[in-house]
């Protein structure tokens, strides 16, 4: 039996639907899924881990870090369920991808150093004072908006 047979079975309740990206949808109760991917079961476990944390929306882009880790964490366990190993370099590769979405977004654009969000996609640098604001698409190029000049 495939993983995504076991997971139809096992979460009845659940759709899953081939689409171009590996997504769990939390208002449609449905994961969607890369049909000819390299590794499927890994990023299918992944999502299933999203549904089974209950995970739906992020309020600040290191809540989205929180979650990426803690699905990576229930994907572990589903594996470990269904006979299945899930590489920890793949896991690895991906949470840098959010670590560095996270790092690009929270730099300062008048100096470089580390910004802290203050609010969903606003951010201010703890060294200069400067403040911007970030998009909120995650699949984009990293745009960060000053919206004010350094002290």
């Amino acid at each position: 039996m495939t993983i995504i047979k076991q997971l139809q079975k096992d979460f009845s309740k659940i759709k899953f639907v081939a689409a171009d990206r590996f997504q769990w949808s939390p208002e449609e109760k449905t994961i969607y899924f890369v049909e000819n991917s390299k590794n499927p079961a890994w990023s299918l476990l992944h999502e299933a881990g999203h549904m089974l944390c209950d995970h739906t929306y992020y309020s600040n882009d290191l809540g989205l870090l929180r979650m990426e880790v803690e699905a990576w964490e229930k994907a572990r366990e589903l594996a470990k369920k269904y006979g299945h190993k899930i590489n920890e370099k793949h896991i690895d590769k991906c949470l840098d991808t959010y670590r560095d979405w996270v790092y690009k977004r929270s730099s300062c654009p008048n100096c470089s150093q580390a910004g802290v969000e203050t609010t969903t996609g606003n951010y201010r640098c703890i060294n200069c004072g400067h403040l911007w604001k970030v998009s909120s698409e995650r699949f984009c190029r990293t745009y960060r908006k000053s919206l004010s000049l350094s002290r």
